[in-house]
């Protein structure tokens, strides 16, 4: 009899491993599809981020080419301007 007794409180213990075990892989499922749903939100904001610096890479470069005209309409834009040469002479700032 407490062989019997025994091994059933073993296969019971079992058992018991065998449910933590799945509900462990459960949570780590459910973790792992929060973690690609973040690195997929994460790949778009970089994209669009990317194409922003884009865009004000390509703005600055234009304001450059027209920089004379655009110092006669007043002092203001010279900062803008500082700015814009900045970008364009360190393109590698906009790469981090």
């Amino acid at each position: 009899m407490q062989v019997k007794d025994k091994m059933e409180a073993e296969l019971k213990e079992l058992e018991h491993v065998c449910d933590m075990l799945k509900a462990a892989e459960r949570k780590q499922q459910g973790y792992q599809e929060k973690l690609i749903s973040w690195e997929r939100t994460r790949a778009e904001k970089c994209k669009t981020l990317r194409d922003l610096q884009v865009q004000v890479l390509r703005t600055c470069l234009f304001l450059k080419i027209n920089e004379k005209i655009m110092w006669k309409k007043g002092s203001g834009t010279f900062f803008f301007l500082l700015a814009c040469v900045t970008v364009v002479r360190f393109p590698l700032l906009l790469a981090s």
